[in-house]
């Protein structure tokens, strides 16, 4: 592809793509998990854009960039649908000027470049889309999909998280949320404007590789990343997942909008009685033996989450009635189910009593056949698509910041299938989920107080 178009604009699809792998009240499983690959793998732009933005947004002469920064790598680490990132070094002379959060001199930094003209793209983008499904509205068979209202859902995200500031924002919030969890973290900001962030460099390693890492070692022998993966790493990813997503549901109303593991990066170590340290993310042969075996030595393990350009600002309702569905479901309870259900979308008189009625039959003989509570090896992941299925089957509305919550819990019960295949993520819950079930409703499965008279 030619440098100097990549330079002027994104492929809309990329845009276009992010929107619909969100979706999968609406859209195939498949499809959706197609599309989710467009924006992770979008084109880079050139190193003379980077150069050209960061010092104008540092406000320094042009050409003057190595006199701010001792290193910066022209490649970047990672391009998305929004920005690239690039590895670089401040000097330490010039830390005091722009990065006063800096704890150490000559610290490594991540630079976030905006690609050029990505504002006017969204814009653009939306725009086309808006028409393209205000026609599609227009079919009786296709209308209740709703495509332009959440498409104009989804352009004020998308509109934000161009302006990398936003971004730089929510990384503050998250991390003031998570102050306490000395064991995750966020990417720290130290300088951000429109078009570029400075934030601390996290060192580890992509969760995301490192089970690709095991299962390439487990294919040896015949065995999946879970069977080799040490148990204390496996259990810290996916106890942590699973609270980290916990905490931002039940007690934040704030969701990091896309806890794939590819945004979860992992540092890890076993630790013998003579504080020799193993590092469990270069597998060997070694690790196989330690993980079939019971581990009695120390463990270490840390969390950073990254790319924070979309978040879900939930709402009390929306977080009670997620909840809702979740804790009806450690309780198997099908009709509870189908009333959170029918609450994902702000109208309300869409369907007719007969319609609700047809759903919450359907969920119940759902839930009698594939989810019978706690303690039972629900399958969180088939239980939830099971749901999708008849969301889509009812014509049930679900509005953009359920289908976040739905996506995210898929990706946290992917991760803990992969690398803990006898974890079961419903069960794990169910101290939260049954507190706040016993808590917040009668036997009419109503909300009787406010969520965040119930937060733990």
């Amino acid at each position: 592809m030619n440098v100097q178009f990549i330079d002027c604009c994104l492929p809309s699809h990329h845009i276009t793509g992010q929107w619909a792998s969100t979706r999968s009240d609406m859209f195939p499983d498949k499809f959706c998990e197609a599309l989710s690959q467009l924006h992770a793998d979008a084109p880079a732009h050139s190193w003379k854009i980077t150069q050209t933005t960061v010092e104008e947004a540092l406000c320094i002469p042009k050409g003057s960039l190595h006199d701010v920064f001792q290193s910066f790598d022209h490649e970047p680490v990672a391009s998305g649908s929004i920005a690239q990132i690039h590895r670089a070094t401040i000097k330490p002379n010039t830390r005091n000027v722009y990065c006063t959060n800096m704890e150490e001199e000559g610290s490594l930094v991540a630079v976030k470049v905006r690609h050029p003209n990505v504002a006017r793209l969204i814009d653009m983008d939306f725009r086309l889309m808006s028409m393209l499904a205000a026609a599609i509205d227009c079919f009786p068979a296709l209308r209740w999909l709703r495509i332009k209202s959440s498409i104009e859902q989804f352009s004020h995200t998308m509109a934000a998280q161009a302006h990398l500031n936003v971004e730089a924002h929510h990384l503050e919030v998250l991390t003031h949320n998570f102050r306490n969890w000395v064991y995750v973290d966020f990417p720290l900001p130290i300088f951000a404007c429109s078009k570029v962030i400075i934030e601390t460099f996290e060192e580890g390693k992509i969760c995301s590789t490192v089970i690709d890492q095991y299962d390439r070692l487990a294919s040896e022998v015949g065995l999946t990343a879970g069977d080799v993966m040490p148990v204390p790493l496996a259990k810290f990813i996916v106890t942590t997942g699973v609270a980290l997503y916990l905490k931002m549901l039940i007690v934040d109303n704030l969701m990091h909008a896309d806890l794939h593991p590819g945004n979860i990066m992992i540092s890890a170590a076993l630790f013998d009685q003579e504080d020799a340290i193993s590092s469990v993310l270069h597998p060997t042969n070694q690790a196989i033996r330690m993980a079939k075996a019971e581990v009695t030595t120390g463990f270490y393990g840390h969390i950073t989450l990254v790319d924070a350009g979309m978040v879900a600002q939930l709402e009390d309702d929306e977080s009670i009635n997620f909840i809702g569905l979740l804790s009806s479901m450690g309780a198997g309870d099908g009709r509870s189910a189908a009333d959170s259900v029918l609450k994902f979308s702000e109208e309300r008189d869409y369907l007719t009593k007969e319609q609700q009625e047809a759903f919450i039959q359907d969920m119940i003989s759902y839930f009698d056949e594939s989810c019978r509570g706690y303690c039972t090896d629900v399958d969180v992941g088939e239980v939830l698509r099971g749901v999708l299925g008849l969301i889509k089957t009812h014509h049930i509305r679900v509005d953009a910041n359920y289908a976040t919550l739905v996506v995210n819990a898929l990706c946290i019960e992917g991760l803990a299938k992969r690398v803990c295949p006898s974890y079961n993520v419903l069960d794990a819950a169910k101290p939260l989920l049954s507190s706040y079930r016993t808590l917040s409703f009668y036997k009419s499965k109503s909300p009787t107080v406010s969520l965040h008279e119930t937060r733990l």
